[in-house]
């Protein structure tokens, strides 16, 4: 494992109409060395003809529509940095965001992760009809979620791998898994990550849905009644 190296895994599903403005996110960051490792997750657009043209700066790994939690876990599988992140296909990170953050994370062996803030912003191509009914964007919020986190790999290995059978529960829940074997991840100042909220996004196809996230709930308070 090289000890300076962050692996930034990138899990996507038809998204060719925001993924390249992703992938030249990650790779316009002023740290080095860096790491990028896109997962195909059974994509039936042109997302891994878009991500193949960045090799060999972009690692491409391919399977079956599985979900992101499957996704997630073959990326970090394969990643071979001493850290970790992670980027959705449809946003973009400020190109000193790992260099800020390597900075803050490596000094105290005591922290496992820290996580940033995030800021939002309507994609340009959604028409007025769509953008009314998005909700209005966060400026910036401080969000303890994997797309703000950078951690060390070794921790995210002692946690294990992302529930796959969770849709978008998977943060709520793996999170939740941290905090039960004593994890340190602080908060940091600043933006990390700018979510993109359009049409074709999950959040906005399954708005009013909120199972995965109650069956995150309550798939840590069952656990952590087993263990008390």
């Amino acid at each position: 494992m090289n000890d300076s190296l962050v692996s930034v895994v990138m899990p996507v599903f038809d998204g060719a109409r925001h993924l390249t403005e992703a992938i030249e996110s990650v790779l316009a960051q002023t740290y080095r060395p860096i790491e990028l490792i896109v997962v195909d997750d059974g994509s039936t657009d042109d997302s891994a003809v878009i991500a193949r043209q960045y090799a060999p700066s972009v690692r491409l790994l391919a399977q079956a529509h599985e979900g992101i939690g499957s996704a997630r876990n073959r990326g970090a599988e394969a990643a071979c940095g001493a850290y970790l992140a992670f980027c959705d296909a449809d946003d973009r990170i400020p190109p000193d965001r790992i260099q800020r953050q390597v900075a803050a994370l490596e000094p105290d062996p005591r922290t496992d992760a820290v996580f940033g803030e995030i800021g939002e912003f309507v994609s340009p191509e959604v028409d007025e009809r769509v953008a009314d009914e998005l909700r209005a964007p966060l400026a910036r919020s401080s969000v303890r979620m994997m797309i703000t986190v950078l951690l060390r790999t070794e921790s995210f290995r002692r946690v294990g791998p992302f529930a796959t059978d969770l849709g978008r529960g998977v943060d709520l829940e793996w999170l939740a898994r941290a905090d039960d074997v004593g994890l340190r991840i602080e908060p940091r100042e600043g933006v990390v990550t700018y979510r993109r909220l359009h049409d074709a996004s999950t959040s906005f196809r399954h708005r009013g849905e909120e199972d995965d996230y109650v069956r995150a709930a309550r798939s840590a308070i069952a656990r952590r009644r087993q263990t008390s």
